[in-house]
């Protein structure tokens, strides 16, 4: 249990830059405005997060999470700790069919590989709740003016 926890701190340790880097953005585009709104309204803590930050941050923080999986997919540490020659994870198998030159079992298995990678990408790409700006906008019939 121990190294289970200790493989899931090191490949968390290693998205950080990456997640840094995807945050950074949405969390400087918050407009002045809003966050002085904000502290008008008193909005502290979770209250804060929900209805502020998190609507800008839900596609990034589903991005940086596709970034995580994809570098613990490849990850050495997992192999060398859990895995065994008789079920080798993808990346070993990957790696175990180039060094023997059997560049087609490898070309099927970097496809596998790279199939899995885009799976996870697409379905943390649609994250529930997400919509544009501009289309839910758009889609809302203007009201109507009011004749005195």
């Amino acid at each position: 249990m121990q190294g289970w926890f200790l493989v899931a701190l090191i490949n968390g340790l290693m998205a950080v830059p990456f997640v840094l880097q995807i945050l950074r953005g949405p969390l400087a585009s918050l407009d002045a405005g809003s966050l002085k709104q904000a502290d008008q309204l008193g909005l502290l803590g979770w209250y804060r997060w929900r209805w502020l930050y998190w609507p800008h941050l839900r596609r990034p923080v589903a991005l940086a999470l596709a970034y995580g999986v994809a570098l613990s997919l490849g990850d050495f540490g997992v192999i060398a700790l859990f895995g065994s020659p008789g079920k080798p994870t993808l990346p070993v198998l990957l790696y175990q069919q180039l060094g023997s030159y059997r560049l087609a079992e490898a070309a099927g298995t970097g496809l596998w590989l790279l199939a899995l990678l885009v799976l996870i990408f697409v379905s943390l790409s649609r994250v529930p709740g997400v919509k544009s700006r501009t289309t839910s906008a758009a889609s809302q019939p203007l009201p109507e003016p009011e004749h005195a």
